[in-house]
């Protein structure tokens, strides 16, 4: 999927159920932070969400 000129909301996995909401427009996409990124992106895929998604787990903070 190319990712240009796209617009990446990045939220936390605790606002998994408004992300949609939030990248639910033309050229957008999501970026979920936190240790269950993982789940929160398999969950937006089981709810229709076609848009680009990353998992960032924050491994790299403290």
């Amino acid at each position: 999927m190319d990712l240009h000129e796209r617009l990446l909301v990045q939220v936390s996995t605790r606002d998994v159920y408004e992300a949609t909401t939030l990248a639910g427009h033309p050229g957008s996409g999501l970026v979920f932070t936190g240790l269950a990124a993982h789940d929160a992106v398999r969950m937006v895929r089981r709810r229709g969400y076609d848009g680009p998604l990353l998992a960032d787990r924050r491994r790299y903070r403290d």
